[in-house]
């Protein structure tokens, strides 16, 4: 998972469902450097304190790279909750090349954009977000963002995660 307003709502709701096992990359790690505690390790100590038997791990990196390469071989899932194009776009093609389904999230102003990735069966997600002027038309959150988004694009993206992780076929008009 990347870091965006929702993730705090998305990982609540895992916890809630059965999850055990989350790791937490924060790609920004970087323009938090600074600061005495990070704010993927607040995250990680809020969750533990939700339920101490979940095993959050965290990593922490400028860039995606190698990093997040040996990462994709332990996880059966990815979500992204980065809300950073450039990075879904990466993940896309990361979870293509290693055959990991992905649930792609982004929120701005009173929109939320979301969408399951089958990469394990092929699918991709970068001409839907590249192709189709979506970045453009999306906006920023310069003009404030309307918090009950953020709700709703962490229910649809753990819904799909519980779903593909229970083995149930997802259904949901994406």
């Amino acid at each position: 998972m990347g870091l965006a307003d929702y993730i705090i709502n998305t990982c609540h709701l895992l916890i809630d469902a059965g999850i055990r096992k989350l790791h937490l990359v924060d790609w920004d790690a970087n323009t938090i450097e600074q600061e005495e505690v990070k704010e993927i390790d607040k995250l990680r100590i809020s969750l533990e304190k939700v339920n101490p038997d979940v095993d959050i791990k965290t990593y922490k990196s400028e860039r995606p790279g190698k990093k997040l390469t040996k990462l994709l071989t332990e996880v059966d899932l990815i979500i992204d909750c980065s809300n950073h194009f450039p990075y879904s776009i990466l993940i896309d093609q990361m979870a293509k090349r290693s055959g990991i389904p992905w649930i792609y999230g982004a929120s701005a102003g009173a929109v939320c954009l979301y969408k399951f990735v089958n990469s394990h069966q092929g699918e991709s997600i970068s001409g839907w977000l590249t192709g189709s002027g979506i970045p453009a038309s999306f906006g920023t959150c310069s003009n404030g963002l309307l918090t009950t988004i953020n709700g709703i694009i962490a229910s649809l993206q753990s819904t799909s995660a519980i779903k593909y992780l229970t083995e149930k076929e997802i259904k949901i008009d994406q």
